[in-house]
Protein backbone atom coordinates (compact mmCIF):
# COMPACT_ATOMS: atom_id res chain seq x y z
CA UNK A 1 0.00 0.00 0.00
CA UNK A 2 2.53 2.63 1.16
CA UNK A 3 4.76 1.28 -1.77
CA UNK A 4 8.00 1.64 0.05
CA UNK A 5 9.51 -2.06 -0.87
CA UNK A 6 12.19 -0.48 -3.26
CA UNK A 7 13.56 1.98 -0.41
CA UNK A 8 13.44 -0.70 1.93
CA UNK A 9 14.73 -3.84 0.68
CA UNK A 10 18.72 -3.00 1.11
CA UNK A 11 18.07 -2.03 5.27
CA UNK A 12 18.11 -6.16 5.05
CA UNK A 13 21.65 -5.79 4.86
CA UNK A 14 22.01 -3.42 7.76
CA UNK A 15 22.26 -6.40 10.47
CA UNK A 16 25.23 -8.21 9.41
CA UNK A 17 27.02 -4.67 9.67
CA UNK A 18 25.49 -3.78 13.62
CA UNK A 19 25.88 -7.69 14.47
CA UNK A 20 29.82 -6.89 14.07
CA UNK A 21 29.43 -4.07 16.21
CA UNK A 22 27.95 -4.83 19.20
CA UNK A 23 29.94 -5.67 22.12
CA UNK A 24 29.04 -7.77 25.24
CA UNK A 25 27.98 -4.24 26.30
CA UNK A 26 26.12 -3.10 23.03
CA UNK A 27 27.83 0.27 21.83
CA UNK A 28 24.82 2.18 20.94
CA UNK A 29 24.86 5.23 18.32
CA UNK A 30 23.27 8.44 20.18
CA UNK A 31 20.03 9.59 19.35
CA UNK A 32 19.09 12.12 16.58
CA UNK A 33 21.76 11.05 13.95
CA UNK A 34 19.80 13.41 11.14
CA UNK A 35 16.38 13.34 8.86
CA UNK A 36 16.43 13.20 5.52
CA UNK A 37 13.27 14.91 3.50
CA UNK A 38 12.15 14.10 -0.03
CA UNK A 39 9.59 15.35 -1.99
CA UNK A 40 8.63 13.08 -4.97
CA UNK A 41 6.78 14.93 -8.65
CA UNK A 42 3.41 14.66 -7.50
CA UNK A 43 3.97 15.86 -4.13
CA UNK A 44 4.47 13.21 -1.84
CA UNK A 45 6.72 13.94 1.18
CA UNK A 46 9.10 11.44 2.52
CA UNK A 47 10.47 12.36 5.84
CA UNK A 48 13.32 9.63 7.05
CA UNK A 49 14.42 10.06 10.63
CA UNK A 50 17.66 7.47 11.48
CA UNK A 51 17.26 7.12 15.46
CA UNK A 52 19.96 4.55 15.83
CA UNK A 53 21.39 1.53 14.01
CA UNK A 54 18.59 -0.60 14.87
CA UNK A 55 15.80 2.08 15.44
CA UNK A 56 14.40 3.91 11.70
CA UNK A 57 11.39 6.61 11.57
CA UNK A 58 9.52 7.19 8.08
CA UNK A 59 6.50 9.81 8.04
CA UNK A 60 4.83 9.81 4.37
CA UNK A 61 2.84 12.96 4.11
CA UNK A 62 1.21 14.99 1.32
CA UNK A 63 0.71 13.93 -2.55
CA UNK A 64 -2.46 12.31 -3.58
CA UNK A 65 -2.62 9.42 -1.88
CA UNK A 66 -1.10 10.69 1.55
CA UNK A 67 -2.85 14.76 1.66
CA UNK A 68 -5.13 14.29 4.55
CA UNK A 69 -4.35 10.76 5.87
CA UNK A 70 -0.46 10.95 6.56
CA UNK A 71 1.45 7.48 7.62
CA UNK A 72 3.86 7.09 9.96
CA UNK A 73 5.97 3.66 9.85
CA UNK A 74 8.36 3.12 12.92
CA UNK A 75 11.08 0.56 12.82
CA UNK A 76 11.97 -0.07 16.67
CA UNK A 77 13.60 -3.24 15.92
CA UNK A 78 15.81 -4.41 12.81
CA UNK A 79 17.92 -8.21 13.75
CA UNK A 80 19.80 -10.46 11.77
CA UNK A 81 20.27 -14.50 12.27
CA UNK A 82 21.91 -15.51 9.14
CA UNK A 83 20.27 -14.60 5.95
CA UNK A 84 16.65 -13.77 7.52
CA UNK A 85 16.07 -10.20 8.81
CA UNK A 86 13.66 -9.68 10.96
CA UNK A 87 11.79 -6.38 11.50
CA UNK A 88 9.31 -5.24 14.02
CA UNK A 89 7.34 -2.29 14.55
CA UNK A 90 4.13 -0.33 13.64
CA UNK A 91 2.15 1.53 10.98
CA UNK A 92 0.12 4.42 11.75
CA UNK A 93 -2.57 5.76 9.39
CA UNK A 94 -5.99 7.15 9.72
CA UNK A 95 -6.00 7.05 13.40
CA UNK A 96 -5.16 3.20 13.61
CA UNK A 97 -1.70 2.35 15.07
CA UNK A 98 -1.08 -1.78 13.35
CA UNK A 99 1.66 -3.73 14.31
CA UNK A 100 4.29 -5.93 12.26
CA UNK A 101 6.55 -8.22 12.33
CA UNK A 102 8.48 -8.97 9.21
CA UNK A 103 11.33 -11.42 7.96
CA UNK A 104 13.01 -11.07 4.81
CA UNK A 105 15.02 -13.05 3.17
CA UNK A 106 18.34 -11.42 1.73
CA UNK A 107 18.91 -14.71 -0.41
CA UNK A 108 15.33 -14.51 -2.37
CA UNK A 109 14.24 -11.56 -0.90
CA UNK A 110 10.80 -13.14 -0.19
CA UNK A 111 8.99 -11.47 2.37
CA UNK A 112 6.92 -13.24 5.32
CA UNK A 113 5.38 -11.89 8.47
CA UNK A 114 2.19 -10.79 10.24
CA UNK A 115 -0.01 -7.71 11.02
CA UNK A 116 1.18 -4.43 8.77
CA UNK A 117 3.61 -6.49 7.04
CA UNK A 118 2.65 -5.37 3.98
CA UNK A 119 2.58 -2.14 4.55
CA UNK A 120 5.75 -1.58 5.97
CA UNK A 121 8.22 -3.94 3.24
CA UNK A 122 5.49 -4.26 0.74
CA UNK A 123 7.13 -5.07 -2.53
CA UNK A 124 10.42 -6.42 -1.20
CA UNK A 125 9.38 -9.96 -1.66
CA UNK A 126 10.53 -11.59 -5.40
CA UNK A 127 7.00 -13.31 -5.97
CA UNK A 128 4.09 -11.13 -7.10
CA UNK A 129 1.12 -12.15 -6.74
CA UNK A 130 -1.38 -13.27 -9.50
CA UNK A 131 -3.95 -10.99 -10.45
CA UNK A 132 -7.31 -12.29 -9.91
CA UNK A 133 -9.84 -12.84 -12.64
CA UNK A 134 -12.56 -9.89 -13.12
CA UNK A 135 -15.87 -11.20 -12.06
CA UNK A 136 -18.61 -11.46 -14.72
CA UNK A 137 -20.89 -8.03 -14.05
CA UNK A 138 -24.35 -8.32 -13.35
CA UNK A 139 -27.37 -8.07 -15.25
CA UNK A 140 -28.80 -4.67 -15.07
CA UNK A 141 -32.20 -4.41 -13.45
CA UNK A 142 -33.84 -1.37 -14.91
CA UNK A 143 -36.63 -1.67 -16.86
CA UNK A 144 -34.72 -1.06 -20.00
CA UNK A 145 -33.33 -4.32 -21.71
CA UNK A 146 -29.80 -4.70 -20.41
CA UNK A 147 -27.03 -4.63 -22.44
CA UNK A 148 -25.01 -7.69 -23.15
CA UNK A 149 -21.86 -7.42 -21.25
CA UNK A 150 -18.81 -6.96 -22.60
CA UNK A 151 -16.31 -9.91 -22.18
CA UNK A 152 -13.65 -9.31 -19.83
CA UNK A 153 -10.49 -8.82 -21.06
CA UNK A 154 -8.06 -11.64 -19.82
CA UNK A 155 -5.44 -10.10 -17.40
CA UNK A 156 -1.68 -10.16 -18.54
CA UNK A 157 0.22 -12.70 -17.07
CA UNK A 158 3.00 -10.67 -14.56
CA UNK A 159 6.63 -10.01 -16.12
CA UNK A 160 8.94 -11.92 -14.12
CA UNK A 161 10.56 -9.83 -11.15
CA UNK A 162 14.33 -9.11 -11.42
CA UNK A 163 16.19 -10.67 -8.53
CA UNK A 164 17.23 -7.91 -5.94
CA UNK A 165 20.65 -6.49 -6.11
CA UNK A 166 22.94 -8.55 -3.66
CA UNK A 167 24.49 -4.49 -2.82
CA UNK A 168 21.66 -2.42 -3.93
CA UNK A 169 22.72 1.27 -4.94
CA UNK A 170 21.75 4.22 -2.84
CA UNK A 171 19.01 5.41 -5.12
CA UNK A 172 15.69 4.13 -5.10
CA UNK A 173 14.47 3.62 -8.70
CA UNK A 174 11.70 6.27 -8.28
CA UNK A 175 14.28 8.52 -7.29
CA UNK A 176 13.45 8.84 -3.64
CA UNK A 177 15.98 9.18 -1.03
CA UNK A 178 14.64 6.19 1.30
CA UNK A 179 17.29 3.63 0.08
CA UNK A 180 19.82 6.78 1.07
CA UNK A 181 19.05 7.16 4.43
CA UNK A 182 18.99 2.97 5.21
CA UNK A 183 22.50 3.29 3.38
CA UNK A 184 23.47 5.92 6.15
CA UNK A 185 22.13 3.31 8.84
CA UNK A 186 24.81 0.98 7.31
CA UNK A 187 27.57 3.33 7.07
CA UNK A 188 27.07 4.34 10.28
CA UNK A 189 27.10 0.62 11.74
CA UNK A 190 29.97 0.14 9.84
CA UNK A 191 31.84 3.16 10.36
CA UNK A 192 30.95 2.84 14.28
CA UNK A 193 32.34 -0.59 14.53
CA UNK A 194 35.80 1.02 12.71
CA UNK A 195 36.11 2.97 16.15
CA UNK A 196 35.49 0.39 18.55
CA UNK A 197 37.71 -2.30 16.55
CA UNK A 198 40.83 -0.01 16.33
CA UNK A 199 40.57 1.83 19.63
CA UNK A 200 41.35 -1.93 20.30
CA UNK A 201 43.70 -1.77 18.27
CA UNK A 202 45.67 1.29 19.32
CA UNK A 203 45.27 -0.55 22.50
CA UNK A 204 47.21 -3.37 21.38
CA UNK A 205 50.25 -2.14 19.41
CA UNK A 206 50.99 0.14 22.69
CA UNK A 207 51.42 -3.01 24.30
CA UNK A 208 53.55 -4.84 21.57
CA UNK A 209 55.41 -1.66 20.89
CA UNK A 210 56.12 -1.19 25.00
CA UNK A 211 57.18 -4.72 25.24
CA UNK A 212 59.08 -5.30 22.59
CA UNK A 213 61.35 -2.32 23.36
CA UNK A 214 61.25 -3.10 26.87
CA UNK A 215 62.30 -6.73 26.15
CA UNK A 216 65.25 -5.55 23.70
CA UNK A 217 66.74 -3.97 26.96
CA UNK A 218 66.51 -6.48 29.70
CA UNK A 219 67.96 -9.14 26.50
CA UNK A 220 71.04 -7.12 26.16
CA UNK A 221 71.81 -7.20 29.87
CA UNK A 222 72.83 -10.71 29.33
CA UNK A 223 74.01 -10.54 25.61
CA UNK A 224 77.13 -8.79 26.01
CA UNK A 225 80.43 -11.16 26.55
CA UNK A 226 81.26 -11.48 29.95
CA UNK A 227 78.08 -10.81 31.12
CA UNK A 228 75.90 -14.15 30.30
CA UNK A 229 76.92 -15.49 33.75
CA UNK A 230 78.75 -13.22 35.65
CA UNK A 231 75.19 -11.30 36.93
CA UNK A 232 78.07 -9.52 39.66
CA UNK A 233 76.60 -5.59 38.55
CA UNK A 234 73.55 -4.76 37.36
CA UNK A 235 74.11 -2.22 34.26
CA UNK A 236 70.72 -0.79 33.76
CA UNK A 237 68.40 -1.10 30.60
CA UNK A 238 70.55 0.15 28.33
CA UNK A 239 73.68 -1.36 29.63
CA UNK A 240 76.68 -2.05 27.97
CA UNK A 241 79.56 -3.10 29.26
CA UNK A 242 80.94 0.21 30.27
CA UNK A 243 80.93 1.45 33.91
CA UNK A 244 79.34 4.87 33.40
CA UNK A 245 75.90 5.86 35.41
CA UNK A 246 74.39 6.91 32.45
CA UNK A 247 72.81 4.72 29.76
CA UNK A 248 71.04 6.05 26.11
CA UNK A 249 69.41 4.71 23.72
CA UNK A 250 67.40 4.38 20.40
CA UNK A 251 64.63 2.16 19.21
CA UNK A 252 63.24 1.73 15.90
CA UNK A 253 60.65 -0.86 15.22
CA UNK A 254 57.80 -1.38 12.64
CA UNK A 255 55.09 -3.69 12.91
CA UNK A 256 53.32 -4.90 9.87
CA UNK A 257 49.38 -5.24 10.02
CA UNK A 258 47.00 -7.78 8.56
CA UNK A 259 43.07 -6.77 10.31
CA UNK A 260 40.41 -8.63 8.85
CA UNK A 261 38.21 -8.31 11.77
CA UNK A 262 34.23 -7.42 10.72
CA UNK A 263 35.41 -8.53 7.13
CA UNK A 264 37.78 -5.47 6.78
CA UNK A 265 40.60 -6.47 5.18
CA UNK A 266 43.15 -4.22 6.12
CA UNK A 267 46.33 -3.86 5.79
CA UNK A 268 49.68 -1.63 6.49
CA UNK A 269 52.20 -1.05 8.47
CA UNK A 270 52.54 0.71 11.85
CA UNK A 271 55.99 2.91 12.97
CA UNK A 272 58.02 3.89 16.38
CA UNK A 273 60.93 5.14 16.89
CA UNK A 274 61.84 5.70 20.85
CA UNK A 275 64.82 7.16 22.39
CA UNK A 276 65.47 6.84 26.63
CA UNK A 277 67.82 7.43 28.94
CA UNK A 278 68.46 5.23 32.84
CA UNK A 279 70.79 6.60 35.71
CA UNK A 280 72.20 3.78 37.98
CA UNK A 281 71.03 4.79 41.47
CA UNK A 282 73.04 1.84 42.66
CA UNK A 283 74.45 -1.29 41.96
CA UNK A 284 71.38 -3.01 41.73
CA UNK A 285 68.99 -0.49 40.40
CA UNK A 286 68.51 1.34 37.21
CA UNK A 287 65.53 4.44 36.49
CA UNK A 288 65.13 5.88 33.57
CA UNK A 289 62.65 8.01 30.92
CA UNK A 290 61.64 7.14 27.28
CA UNK A 291 59.55 9.17 24.42
CA UNK A 292 58.37 7.49 21.35
CA UNK A 293 56.68 8.82 18.35
CA UNK A 294 54.35 6.40 15.98
CA UNK A 295 52.76 6.37 12.98
CA UNK A 296 49.62 3.46 11.81
CA UNK A 297 48.35 3.67 8.42
CA UNK A 298 45.69 0.75 7.93
CA UNK A 299 43.76 0.46 4.16
CA UNK A 300 41.33 -1.87 3.26
CA UNK A 301 38.66 -2.31 0.10
CA UNK A 302 36.55 0.19 1.60
CA UNK A 303 37.89 1.45 4.59
CA UNK A 304 40.98 3.17 6.18
CA UNK A 305 42.91 4.11 9.62
CA UNK A 306 45.18 6.62 10.44
CA UNK A 307 46.71 7.67 13.39
CA UNK A 308 49.65 9.01 14.42
CA UNK A 309 50.81 10.75 18.06
CA UNK A 310 53.61 10.73 21.08
CA UNK A 311 54.39 8.52 24.26
CA UNK A 312 55.83 9.59 27.08
CA UNK A 313 57.07 7.38 30.49
CA UNK A 314 59.23 6.07 32.74
CA UNK A 315 61.10 2.90 33.40
CA UNK A 316 62.85 1.15 36.57
CA UNK A 317 64.61 -1.97 36.83
CA UNK A 318 65.59 -3.70 40.48
CA UNK A 319 67.94 -6.63 40.27
CA UNK A 320 66.18 -8.87 43.60
CA UNK A 321 68.59 -11.39 43.30
CA UNK A 322 71.55 -12.51 41.17
CA UNK A 323 69.56 -14.42 39.05
CA UNK A 324 66.18 -12.50 39.33
CA UNK A 325 64.69 -9.36 38.24
CA UNK A 326 61.61 -6.70 38.07
CA UNK A 327 61.24 -3.97 35.39
CA UNK A 328 57.85 -2.05 35.96
CA UNK A 329 57.21 0.83 32.92
CA UNK A 330 54.26 3.20 33.22
CA UNK A 331 53.21 5.62 30.16
CA UNK A 332 50.82 8.23 28.47
CA UNK A 333 50.10 8.27 24.81
CA UNK A 334 47.85 10.58 22.74
CA UNK A 335 47.23 10.51 19.16
CA UNK A 336 45.43 12.25 16.39
CA UNK A 337 43.11 9.17 14.55
CA UNK A 338 41.48 9.02 11.28
CA UNK A 339 38.47 6.70 10.16
CA UNK A 340 37.24 6.39 6.49
CA UNK A 341 34.46 4.37 5.25
CA UNK A 342 33.00 4.27 2.08
CA UNK A 343 29.27 2.50 1.30
CA UNK A 344 28.02 2.89 -2.24
CA UNK A 345 28.20 6.34 -3.24
CA UNK A 346 28.31 7.38 0.29
CA UNK A 347 31.30 8.24 2.25
CA UNK A 348 32.28 9.02 6.07
CA UNK A 349 35.60 10.16 6.90
CA UNK A 350 36.84 12.42 10.32
CA UNK A 351 39.02 12.38 12.90
CA UNK A 352 39.15 12.48 16.84
CA UNK A 353 41.52 12.13 19.31
CA UNK A 354 42.40 9.36 21.36
CA UNK A 355 44.01 9.41 25.03
CA UNK A 356 45.40 6.33 26.96
CA UNK A 357 47.28 5.37 30.22
CA UNK A 358 49.10 2.11 30.11
CA UNK A 359 52.09 0.27 32.51
CA UNK A 360 53.77 -3.44 32.98
CA UNK A 361 55.20 -5.13 35.10
CA UNK A 362 58.06 -7.48 33.67
CA UNK A 363 59.49 -10.59 36.75
CA UNK A 364 62.17 -12.33 34.60
CA UNK A 365 65.19 -14.71 35.82
CA UNK A 366 68.36 -15.59 33.95
CA UNK A 367 69.52 -19.02 34.23
CA UNK A 368 73.01 -20.92 32.74
CA UNK A 369 71.48 -24.43 31.40
CA UNK A 370 74.41 -25.12 29.58
CA UNK A 371 78.17 -23.27 28.74
CA UNK A 372 77.07 -20.39 26.31
CA UNK A 373 73.85 -21.29 26.59
CA UNK A 374 71.11 -19.09 28.65
CA UNK A 375 67.89 -19.31 29.48
CA UNK A 376 65.70 -15.80 30.17
CA UNK A 377 62.01 -16.85 31.70
CA UNK A 378 59.63 -13.99 32.09
CA UNK A 379 56.21 -13.19 33.12
CA UNK A 380 54.66 -9.86 32.84
CA UNK A 381 51.04 -8.33 32.94
CA UNK A 382 50.55 -5.13 30.35
CA UNK A 383 47.13 -3.24 31.74
CA UNK A 384 45.86 -0.15 29.65
CA UNK A 385 42.96 2.07 29.74
CA UNK A 386 42.43 4.36 26.86
CA UNK A 387 39.86 7.29 25.67
CA UNK A 388 38.71 7.60 22.13
CA UNK A 389 36.59 10.64 21.59
CA UNK A 390 32.92 10.89 19.64
CA UNK A 391 33.14 12.93 16.87
CA UNK A 392 30.89 14.43 13.80
CA UNK A 393 32.08 13.15 10.26
CA UNK A 394 32.50 15.41 6.55
CA UNK A 395 28.12 14.94 6.53
CA UNK A 396 27.59 15.56 9.82
CA UNK A 397 27.00 12.06 11.37
CA UNK A 398 28.00 11.99 14.77
CA UNK A 399 30.34 8.91 15.59
CA UNK A 400 30.50 7.34 19.11
CA UNK A 401 33.25 7.38 21.36
CA UNK A 402 35.04 4.72 23.40
CA UNK A 403 36.21 3.89 26.70
CA UNK A 404 38.89 1.09 26.64
CA UNK A 405 40.52 -1.12 29.57
CA UNK A 406 42.78 -3.51 28.25
CA UNK A 407 44.91 -6.13 30.57
CA UNK A 408 47.25 -8.92 28.62
CA UNK A 409 49.33 -11.35 30.45
CA UNK A 410 52.64 -12.64 28.85
CA UNK A 411 54.45 -15.71 30.08
CA UNK A 412 57.32 -16.82 27.71
CA UNK A 413 60.98 -17.69 27.27
CA UNK A 414 64.32 -16.44 25.51
CA UNK A 415 67.27 -18.45 24.57
CA UNK A 416 70.43 -16.92 24.04
CA UNK A 417 73.87 -18.86 22.55
CA UNK A 418 77.01 -16.58 23.03
CA UNK A 419 79.33 -16.68 20.72
CA UNK A 420 81.99 -14.61 21.44
CA UNK A 421 80.73 -10.86 21.18
CA UNK A 422 77.38 -12.05 19.24
CA UNK A 423 75.16 -13.78 21.00
CA UNK A 424 71.41 -14.76 19.15
CA UNK A 425 68.82 -15.89 20.57
CA UNK A 426 65.05 -17.57 19.99
CA UNK A 427 62.17 -16.48 21.99
CA UNK A 428 58.40 -17.96 22.36
CA UNK A 429 55.52 -16.24 24.43
CA UNK A 430 52.01 -16.99 25.04
CA UNK A 431 49.35 -14.24 25.39
CA UNK A 432 46.32 -14.13 27.53
CA UNK A 433 43.92 -11.19 27.65
CA UNK A 434 42.80 -11.29 31.33
CA UNK A 435 39.49 -9.17 30.72
CA UNK A 436 36.97 -10.71 27.38
CA UNK A 437 37.59 -8.13 25.07
CA UNK A 438 35.35 -7.89 22.29
CA UNK A 439 37.41 -7.40 19.12
CA UNK A 440 40.44 -9.15 19.40
CA UNK A 441 41.47 -12.50 19.91
CA UNK A 442 41.93 -13.84 23.49
CA UNK A 443 44.45 -16.40 23.45
CA UNK A 444 47.47 -16.57 20.95
CA UNK A 445 51.43 -17.51 20.70
CA UNK A 446 54.50 -14.81 19.85
CA UNK A 447 57.32 -16.08 18.24
CA UNK A 448 60.57 -14.46 18.06
CA UNK A 449 64.47 -14.23 16.97
CA UNK A 450 67.53 -12.13 16.86
CA UNK A 451 70.23 -11.64 17.07
CA UNK A 452 72.82 -9.04 20.13
CA UNK A 453 76.00 -7.51 19.20
CA UNK A 454 79.07 -6.01 21.30
CA UNK A 455 80.01 -3.13 19.28
CA UNK A 456 82.47 -2.16 21.97
CA UNK A 457 82.75 -2.20 25.48
CA UNK A 458 80.49 0.53 25.82
CA UNK A 459 77.88 0.03 23.48
CA UNK A 460 75.04 -2.53 21.56
CA UNK A 461 73.24 -3.59 18.79
CA UNK A 462 69.77 -5.88 19.12
CA UNK A 463 67.87 -7.12 16.42
CA UNK A 464 65.17 -8.95 15.53
CA UNK A 465 61.81 -9.55 15.05
CA UNK A 466 58.56 -11.39 16.10
CA UNK A 467 55.27 -12.58 14.67
CA UNK A 468 52.13 -13.47 16.00
CA UNK A 469 50.23 -17.13 16.17
CA UNK A 470 46.87 -18.43 16.27
CA UNK A 471 44.66 -15.15 16.13
CA UNK A 472 41.68 -15.78 13.79
CA UNK A 473 41.49 -12.46 12.32
CA UNK A 474 44.51 -10.64 12.43
CA UNK A 475 48.53 -11.02 11.92
CA UNK A 476 51.15 -8.73 13.26
CA UNK A 477 55.16 -9.03 12.73
CA UNK A 478 57.26 -7.03 14.35
CA UNK A 479 61.01 -6.01 13.04
CA UNK A 480 63.21 -3.60 15.13
CA UNK A 481 66.80 -2.75 16.13
CA UNK A 482 68.00 -0.96 19.28
CA UNK A 483 71.48 0.88 19.81
CA UNK A 484 72.76 2.22 23.15
CA UNK A 485 75.23 2.72 25.58
CA UNK A 486 76.55 3.74 28.76
CA UNK A 487 78.80 6.57 29.83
Amino acid sequence: MLGLGAGLFSIALAGGAFAQATTPTTPTVPGGLGTTVVTRPDGTRIETTIISPTQLKIVITGGPDFTGAPATINFTSISASGTTQTYTGDVTRLGSTTPFTCMLNTSTGAVTGSGACADALGGSSTTPTTPTTPTTPTTPTTPTTPTTPTTPTTPTTPTTPTTPVAEPTMTAPDGTTITIAVGNLRLLSAVTTDQFLNSILGDALSASFGQAFAAARLQVLAAGAGQLTSNDTYRGLSAGEGDGPIGVWINAQGIRLKDNRAGRDQKGWSKSVAAGADYLVSSSAALGVFASWGDTDLDGPSSGYEADGWTGGLYGSFLLSPNLSLTGVVGYNTQDVTNERTFGILSSRGSTDREQVFGSVTLEGRFEVAPQWLVMPAASVFLSDSKTDAYRDNAGRLIQGFDNRLSILRVGSTLFYQAGMISPYVSAAWDHYLNDEFGADGDYARLGAGVSITLSPASYLSIGGSTTVGKKNERETLVGATLGGRF
